[in-house]
């Protein structure tokens, strides 16, 4: 009995193994019957079953595990076997993590994996979509980096328009330029509402014989898809603060290529305003940017005037 309960002892945390040790002392003094053995023995084996157990992080059983007979004279006791109850915790283990407690861990895992993955991406954007850049110039200069000519530019130079589609301010269905051609046109451009005011101020600096005759629209970009999902909302805003009689000549658009966008019309910064004057062939003969300087309005003009008379 003591051997046996030397053995555990080897095997347990200090409190446990003085437990047992104290058992076995007292069932050694007062029964030698083969009864009380195993019972002293399936004790000892729920405390090595608890000790494996919080060694492998697993949940220990509730119920003790019958342990084999136990011989009360003529051989040696051993210990049961570490060894093999680790095996089959490890597989009860393997079993639980496979199961739903496993199933719940991989999808949290999942779930952080794509979460994370969804971070990197949005930065990614912003750093390579030069927002910080953009953001920076327009508290400097609102984006201005040049003048605009003093000239317009030659049909056989010019660049076309590119083609523009989405919904006017009244709910019309609207294609551009094809939907002005023939018209001399200025298009008023911006990919971000703080530009709108800068657009407000080429508009007012238009003289009035030009403004009555050159056709005016403007264009709000919506680049961002998850902006794009709320475009009819934009276009809800947008009513309750643009006059009614300008409903038909602002269209909201929602490219599915922002990036070629920007290219066509020479985008610099996102968060400038853009100026175009379109002939009636759908050329862009002239165009500007940022805040306008008075050169940049007495320009507009006279290029808008020369523009109306081919």
């Amino acid at each position: 009995m003591l051997s046996l309960a030397s053995s555990i002892a080897r095997s347990l945390p200090t409190s446990a193994a003085a437990s047992v040790v104290a058992c076995t002392m007292r069932v050694g003094r007062g029964c030698r019957s083969a009864t009380a053995a195993r019972s002293l023995h399936r004790v000892a084996w729920h405390l090595v079953c608890e000790r494996s157990c919080t060694s492998l992080g697993v949940r220990a059983p509730r119920l003790t595990p019958t342990a084999p007979a136990f011989p009360t004279s003529g051989t040696t006791a051993t210990a049961p076997s570490l060894q093999l109850f680790a095996a089959s915790a490890s597989r009860c283990k393997t079993t639980t993590t496979n199961g739903n407690d496993g199933g719940k861990a991989n999808k949290k895992s999942a779930r952080k994996e794509k979460l994370m993955a969804e971070r990197k991406e949005i930065q990614t954007e912003l750093q390579h979509s030069g927002y910080y850049d953009d953001f920076g110039e327009y508290k400097k200069n609102k984006g201005k980096r040049s003048q605009a000519p003093t000239s317009l530019t030659l049909p056989s130079k010019a660049k076309r328009f590119p083609m523009i589609a989405g919904r006017d301010l009244a709910g019309n269905n609207v294609s551009l330029p094809a939907a002005l051609e023939g018209k001399a046109c200025l298009y008023l451009v911006n990919l971000r509402g703080i530009a709108r005011p800068v657009l407000d101020a080429y508009r007012e600096g238009l003289e009035p014989r030009i403004a009555h005759d050159i056709t005016v629209f403007e264009v709000s970009v919506v680049e961002r898809r998850v902006y794009q999902l709320m475009a009819r909302l934009l276009e809800r805003s947008l009513r309750n603060v643009v006059p009614s009689e300008q409903h038909t000549s602002m269209l909201v658009h929602c490219p599915s290529n922002a990036k070629q966008l920007r290219e066509d019309l020479d985008v610099m910064n996102a968060m400038a305003a853009y100026v175009y004057l379109v002939d009636k062939n759908g050329l862009v003969r002239w165009k500007a940017h940022g805040p306008p300087s008075a050169r940049e309005l007495d320009s507009l003009n006279v290029l808008g005037d020369a523009l109306l008379k081919e």
